[in-house]
């Protein structure tokens, strides 16, 4: 599908996809954490969000690439 932010087009792969549900998930943990006071659930909470923030950002650019590529032809 196709994804519009600030009237630019973004074409969502897989990556993309994947690395927002890890930092969904990852905030989810680290605020589950914080509330019972798990603080190796927070570190690993936030290590999954940061994650998740660079699979995005691989995503992003994987498809400005591919779209970059896919002019030149």
């Amino acid at each position: 599908g196709t994804r519009y932010i600030h009237a630019k087009r973004i074409d969502m792969n897989r990556d993309i996809v994947e690395g927002n549900w890890k930092q969904l998930k990852g905030k989810t943990q680290a605020r589950w954490g914080m509330l019972i006071g798990d603080y190796l659930r927070v570190s690993t909470g936030r290590r999954t969000q940061f994650a998740g923030e660079r699979q995005s950002a691989y995503g992003v650019i994987r498809a400005s690439s591919l779209r970059a590529a896919m002019r030149i032809r």
